[in-house]
């Protein structure tokens, strides 16, 4: 089955529950692009890797940077306000946003996470000196595999023939 790709909808530009107010510090934060908007299909990506049961949470920041999944806390609020955007699959996981770390006043880190409670998905936040294992993922747009689109003439000096390629985004 084909998951269309829905309307774009605008990456929040502050947060909707500002951890500062609670007496937090903000430790790091994935830049918004201006524009950054987010559409689906919504993939959740598994992080672990062969042979490992778990990993702690800042090897976890680490990897989803290395995976293409830096999304934050304002991502995560995004998708909690237009639900329609998250995969059904990912009922069965929590997920976990770590383009945002928190700093509690007891000098513990947090990242933001959204879980599913039975009704609906809320906000919380994963202590990132925990294990992650496998019931938790990242989320990310997904990966859509493109076609190549034949170059006009070949490439200069390769012949004759015009069965190269080259992707979408060069022109």
């Amino acid at each position: 089955m084909v998951t269309l790709p829905s309307p774009p909808i605008a990456v929040r530009t502050t947060f909707a529950r500002d951890m500062q107010h609670e007496g937090w510090a903000l430790e790091s934060d994935v830049a918004v692009r201006e524009g950054e908007a987010l559409s689906a299909p919504l993939e959740c990506l598994p992080f672990l890797q062969q042979e490992e049961r778990s990993i702690k949470g800042d090897t976890l920041l680490v990897r989803a940077t290395d995976l293409g999944c830096p999304w934050g806390q304002r991502h995560a609020e995004t998708v909690l306000e237009n639900q329609r955007l998250m995969p059904a699959e990912a009922r069965q996981y929590a997920l976990v946003f770590p383009g945002t770390v928190w700093r509690h006043p007891d000098g513990s880190r947090y990242a933001a996470c959204l879980c599913w409670g039975g009704a609906r998905w809320f906000l919380g936040f994963f202590w990132l000196d925990r294990n992650f294992y496998s019931d938790v993922r990242l989320l990310r747009p997904r990966m859509e595999f493109q076609p190549l689109e034949p170059v006009e003439g070949g490439v200069p000096g390769a012949g004759t023939g015009s069965n190269h390629t080259r992707p979408p985004s060069v022109r």
